[in-house]
């Protein structure tokens, strides 16, 4: 019978040609001679092989895919199992669909060329690179300790030495043959992260600081034997490489060029407002030096840690400046080599909450200076040197005072100059009545020993507070016209954002609308943000959204915004301004009915703004009048007259100057709520004499800005005229105020003047005008987006369209 026994037995089996090497039983097998082996090479997939596969995948011809496959193939090197999932991730992705309409697959190639690939993928590429010849293996190296990227004339730069010759010829060889790497006009780029990765990490840790360190010494020989040690590309790029390498330099002949090297490179950094790479540079610097940086390098190690203080504070990191200090006055006793970093501690505390502190420490070290203030300041005083200045200043045309005046050359002078600009907005905060002094003393002194950068913000002020405590209006905008003027002779680009946001928070919207003024302000938080002035970018943000509540710009939208705005500024430690734009939020949320506590929400640590007002009271009474006048603001639409005239007189007890935007509406809602009280209540001439004072303010400002104004004295002429019994006159008036408000898009207010003259009917029994005007308020309201004051009792009878507590 047949013979059962077997006679030949076939053995299958699949390995990784790489790995023979580590199996030694398996390896003898394979090259045994009594077993027959036939070998089936598994190779990935070329790209005609990569071409036909999606071919037939698609079902459309070669000629169309081909651009596909090239990309597919580069992605997967052409291996089946990864070209069949990263296509399934594209269907996935909807980056590959198929078209009812062309009736084929389509895709977007610029999306698949941005697709990731598997981690898989790169594990095949490290045992390609394995099996590539030695020198593509190190021209590979060498292109990943720079990235994903590498310029052509960076290499060929380091092929001036003989450690790095061939790199070029060996990654053109590379593109043309493996599909690792590609040229990118003059640049050799990595196809993936994945593959740069997996190619720097086949370096041995060792290996791998040695070869930045050479790459970065060849790169910077040109630079190290000169004593310009200015950055460019090249030498960012050197400096980065050598960086990596810190912990192998030994030189001591390198250690000062290399930390120049990196101030000059965080210095370069802050103006392009890339502060986290500035404090990098910094430390790396700071490395270098070594522990005997303050002995063998005093004046680096000082520049460093004055570098290392302004990038901290660009980066919100207020404990980082303060350490930075610490060893600058530990090390130095030299009043004016403190400056710099004695700037950054100011602005940090000030931008920190601390501003009290911060006016503190400014006071103090401008005493040390020559600049002495007294213990408390009057009118008198104010007015005194306001006329002193202007005195002065009228003995100088403005384009006299740009071409005529020499440049500020005392350093002392000149750092007075830097410390008093940069405190005023703390000084606003803590002793707004110091304001005059000290803008009237940097005129001052710009007049009498020079310009300089910090001069513009002298006369900003000066015009600032010209305008606000004698209604200088005119005088006060080309002053602050002026100041802009100062900083175009200094080129002082950095400067430009804070005092466009100055101008437009506290001059323009005299006379420009508040709407234009509101959009500046936004525009400047992104330019701030661009020269690296954090602060002011916070300050204009905040500055837009008052002046946008005010412009009646719709609620919610306003929402969203300081929902994000307030977290990016609890993020970037900017709580100066968080106190104001959280309570600024909470009047908004009230105003739309949103169910929301703002203050519960922040990180600060404050329940409600009476906690606030109480903790903050002789510290930060600005912020203080800030929260009275967005409790006034919601007071006045829903009618409390009472709460609008005892919360004013508060706010103006604290200062009685008029030259923010809420100091106006203050005047304004004050001006009308006495009106309204002085008809409900008798015996009380004083209400009216109040409004009256209203009115003769609003009629000289309205000769500035009739666009911001105009609708404001209109009403309050409706409301004299109806306290007078003048109704045809109150009526004009009425309508009037109604026609300008709609005309300047001050949407809220046109909701106010219908309401009021809904009531002026009301009160003369014509009650279908009464009801027509009102509906015509609560459309303007709806449009506003004020919904929790329109759920109120006195709109019951009306359907307002949405379902809201009332205030």
């Amino acid at each position: 019978g047949a013979d059962d026994s077997p006679h030949c037995l076939v053995v299958a089996g699949t390995y990784r040609s790489d790995e023979i090497d580590t199996n030694e039983v398996f390896g003898n097998l394979l090259r045994s001679d009594t077993v027959r082996v036939t070998n089936i090479d598994l190779a990935g997939m070329d790209i005609a092989g990569t071409n036909a596969m999606l071919s037939y995948t698609l079902q459309l011809p070669l000629r169309l895919i081909r651009e596909l496959a090239c990309v597919v193939h580069a992605k997967t090197l052409g291996n089946p199992l990864f070209v069949k999932e990263f296509m399934n991730s594209l269907v996935s992705d909807k980056e590959l669909q198929y078209s009812l309409v062309e009736a084929r697959w389509i895709w977007d190639i610029d999306a698949v060329k941005s697709k990731s690939v598997d981690v898989s993928v790169a594990e095949i590429m490290t045992r390609k690179v394995l099996h590539m010849p030695k020198e593509y293996q190190y021209a590979l190296s060498v292109a990943s300790c720079f990235g994903m990227r590498v310029g052509e004339e960076i290499l060929q730069l380091l092929e001036t030495s003989k450690t790095f010759i061939g790199l070029v010829h060996s990654l053109d060889q590379i593109v043309m043959k493996e599909g690792m790497i590609q040229k990118n006009g003059s640049s050799f780029v990595f196809q993936h992260d994945l593959i740069q990765q997996a190619v720097y990490n086949l370096i041995d840790s060792k290996e791998r600081d040695e070869l930045h360190y050479n790459i970065g010494v060849e790169l910077l020989k040109s630079i190290i034997t000169s004593t310009d040690y200015s950055v460019d590309r090249t030498s960012l790029l050197a400096i980065d490489q050598i960086n990596v390498a810190s912990s192998i330099v030994t030189e001591a002949s390198l250690r000062s060029p290399l930390a120049l090297l990196n101030l000059s490179a965080s210095q370069h950094m802050i103006e392009l407002a890339k502060p986290v790479s500035a404090l990098l540079y910094v430390r790396h610097g700071l490395r270098h030096l070594g522990q005997e940086g303050w002995v063998s390098n005093f004046d680096v190690c000082l520049r460093l840690h004055d570098a290392g203080c302004l990038s901290s504070y660009l980066n919100g990191m207020p404990r980082g400046v303060e350490a930075y200090i610490e060893e600058i006055m530990k090390h130095t006793t030299d009043m004016m080599g403190r400056m710099k970093s004695i700037y950054v501690l100011i602005r940090t505390l000030g931008t920190s909450g601390r501003q009290e502190v911060a006016v503190e420490k400014a006071f103090h070290f401008l005493g040390l200076l020559g600049e002495d203030f007294p213990d408390d300041v009057s009118l008198t005083d104010i007015q005194s040197a306001l006329a002193s200045t202007k005195t002065k200043l009228a003995k100088y045309s403005h384009d006299q005072i740009l071409t005529s005046l020499p440049r500020l050359t005392d350093e002392k002078k000149h750092w007075a100059m830097v410390i008093l600009a940069v405190f005023l907005p703390y000084v606003y905060t803590v002793c707004p009545n110091y304001i005059p002094l000290i803008a009237c003393i940097m005129v001052d002194t710009s007049l009498a020993s020079g310009l300089c950068r910090e001069s513009a913000s002298g006369f900003f002020h000066v015009g600032v507070v010209s305008i606000g405590y004698f209604g200088e209006v005119e005088y006060g905008y080309q002053l602050s016209k002026l100041s802009l003027s100062i900083l175009q002779l200094f080129n002082a680009r950095s400067l430009y954002p804070k005092m466009k946001c100055l101008m437009n928070g506290y001059v323009s919207f005299w006379v420009e609308p508040l709407q234009s003024t509101a959009m500046s302000l936004a525009e400047s938080y992104e330019e701030a943000l661009m020269v690296g002035d954090v602060e002011y970018a916070m300050i204009g943000s905040t500055v837009s959204c008052m002046q946008n509540i005010v412009c009646g710009r719709e609620l919610f939208a306003m929402e969203k915004e300081m929902d994000a705005l307030a977290t990016q500024m609890a993020q970037m430690n900017q709580t100066y301004n968080l106190f104001g734009l959280i309570s600024m939020h909470k009047a908004v949320c009230t105003l739309t009915g949103t169910q929301k506590d703002p203050f519960r929400a922040s990180r600060i640590p404050m329940k409600d703004e009476d906690e606030v007002v109480s903790k903050f009271a002789s510290e930060r009474p600005s912020l203080v009048q800030l929260i009275y006048f967005h409790q006034i603001f919601v007071a006045i639409f829903c009618s409390k007259y009472e709460v609008v005239l005892k919360l004013s007189s508060e706010y103006q007890s604290i200062s009685q100057r008029k030259a923010t935007i809420h100091d106006i509406f203050v005047v304004f809602f004050q001006g009308l709520s006495s009106l309204r009280l002085y008809r409900l209540q008798q015996n009380t001439p004083e209400l009216y004499s109040m409004g009256m004072s209203v009115l003769r303010q609003f009629q000289s400002w309205v000769t500035h800005s009739e666009w911001n104004f105009e609708n404001k004295l209109l009403l309050l002429e409706a409301e004299v005229h109806f306290s007078k019994g003048e109704h045809d006159l109150a009526e004009e008036k009425y309508l009037a105020a109604i026609e300008s408000a709609r005309k300047h898009r001050f949407v809220h207010e046109e909701g106010l003047s219908n309401e009021l003259l809904s009531t002026f009917y009301k009160s003369r029994r014509e009650d279908k005008k009464g009801q027509e005007f009102m509906m015509n308020a609560i459309l303007c309201y709806r449009k506003w987006g004020a919904f929790g004051l329109l759920a109120q009792p006195r709109f019951q009878d009306f359907n307002v369209g949405k379902d809201v507590k009332p205030i």
